[in-house]
């Protein structure tokens, strides 16, 4: 199962004993026991599974809505306990600072008894809304730099292509690669969500001639494995009875 995090904030995982964090804009695969535990957890946040034919930008909207009402709704709990205790002289209790930093980001008011309310105009709230899905595609794009840093390590990019980022994340630690240019291959990874639009929504007959016409870019580093794995399961599922012209040894695919 492939999940994805297409809000501003980082969410924390725990399954089993195991903890993990996804990123903004990252995606991962999770067996299905794990996947469908951490999106019964944390869909509300705006986790979302990633299937075939999925519009990256919608799904960007949804989840950037359920972040929204997630965190709504816990500044509208935080006014309405407080409120309670001002009627039944209590303490007042101070929100903790996730719900703090929210209401910040959206807008609203730490205030009681039902509702939350805007302290600010409309055109306000709106940068601030954009804000957060800026700050979302940021994570995605943070995300393939990581990934080109990854391959540079591991000498797979030469020099020459090296980004900016890539350049400062190598001085931090670890050798660059000190094999010949004319031995390296230069290949960068491909934009994930590009690379799914190519095959995701083709039928049966040109999804077949796609992946034959391009079974060299598949098994090359252009396509991360995840998404090099969607075009396998994707190939079994519709294809059936015609070897896979892609060598994938070593993914385990699910029937």
């Amino acid at each position: 199962m492939i999940i994805t995090n297409l809000t501003p904030d980082t969410i924390d995982w725990l399954h089993e004993g195991i903890a993990g964090k996804i990123k903004p804009g990252e995606i991962k695969e999770f067996s299905e026991n794990r996947g469908k535990h951490i999106l019964n957890k944390l869909d509300r946040k705006g986790l979302l599974q990633l299937n075939y034919g999925d519009d990256i930008e919608e799904l960007r909207e949804k989840a950037i809505q359920l972040w929204k009402e997630f965190w709504t709704r816990q500044v509208q709990m935080f006014n309405q306990d407080n409120e309670r205790r001002r009627n039944t002289q209590r303490e007042y209790v101070d929100p903790n600072p996730e719900v703090d930093e929210h209401a910040k980001r959206l807008g609203l008011e730490l205030v009681g008894p039902w509702t939350v309310k805007p302290t600010e105009s409309a055109e306000l709230t709106s940068l601030r809304e954009k804000n957060a899905t800026l700050e979302a595609q940021v994570g995605t794009l943070a995300q393939q730099v990581k990934s080109l840093v990854d391959m540079v390590k591991k000498g797979n990019v030469h020099e020459v292509f090296q980004p900016p980022e890539v350049k400062v994340e190598l001085s931090k630690g670890g050798e660059e690669s000190q094999e010949d240019p004319e031995d390296t291959e230069m290949i960068t990874p491909g934009d994930p969500e590009k690379l799914i639009a190519e095959f995701a929504k083709l039928p049966k007959d040109r999804f077949a001639q796609w992946a034959k016409d391009n079974k060299d870019r598949v098994q090359s580093a252009e396509f991360p494995p995840a998404v090099k794995k969607m075009v396998i399961e994707k190939w079994e599922r519709l294809v059936k009875g015609e070897p896979f012209p892609i060598e994938h040894e070593g993914f385990e695919i699910s029937k």
